[in-house]
This record gives structure tokens, sequence and C-alpha cells, in this order.
């Protein structure tokens, strides 16, 4: 193919392109500051979801970080409730074993009460 022909064939094909191209204009007109907006809003709205999905996944560490630390109180707290029931059995028993005694305290107080009367009958 020669230059010549080769350059009338690309202005042909441009011209093609140019009428194309102003169909679509014509068709589906959007201003150029439009269009820019638009863009502008994409971008600024990536932006904020970036900074929100770093906000998210910050939070899903620090929850992680908690389960651990909900854990081990969990098993703290079992201890706790282990430790407290043994110590309410040995007050019971310790109760018990008081009471025991009052008893016999009281008895005694009786006995000594009696002999004090004898005593002050003499």
């Amino acid at each position: 193919m020669e230059l010549g022909t080769f350059f009338l064939f690309f202005i042909k094909y441009l011209k093609l392109e140019v009428m194309f191209l102003m169909m679509l204009m014509e068709e589906l007109y959007l201003p150029s500051v439009f269009s820019r907006v638009a863009t502008d809003d994409y971008y600024e709205f990536s932006r904020k979801f970036d900074i929100g999905l770093d906000y998210l996944d910050g939070i899903k560490t620090d929850t992680g970080e908690i389960r651990g630390t909900l854990g081990e109180m969990k098993g703290v707290l079992n201890s706790i409730d282990n430790t407290l029931g043994t110590f309410v059995v040995e007050q019971k028993e310790h109760n018990n074993r008081i009471d025991e005694h009052n008893q016999w305290m009281k008895e005694h107080n009786q006995r000594l009460g009696k002999i004090l009367e004898k005593l002050a009958e003499r």
C-alpha cells in the first residue's frame, strides 16, 4: 500500500471515528463537569470506604484481644468460685462447731448458776 493511499484510508477512518463519537455524544449527553464530579465522588467514596475498612480491621483486632482477656477472666472467676465454695463449706462446719460449743457453754452456765444458788442458800 502506498503512503498516499494509507493517509487517505487513515483520514476516512478518523472521520468515521469522529462521526461515531458525535452520535454517542448526541445520545448520551453528559456535561464534562458532571462527569468530573461523578469521578470525584467515586474517589471520595472509595477513600471513605478505605478509612472505614481500616477502622473495622482495628475493631476486629481489638475484639480478638478482648476475647482472649475474657477467657482469662473466666478462668480466674471459676477459680474464685471454687475457692468461695470451699470457704462456704468450711464456714458451715465451723458454725456447727460454734453452735455445739455455745450449747455446751449454756449448759455449763446453768450448772454454775445452780452452784451459786446453793452457795447463796447457806
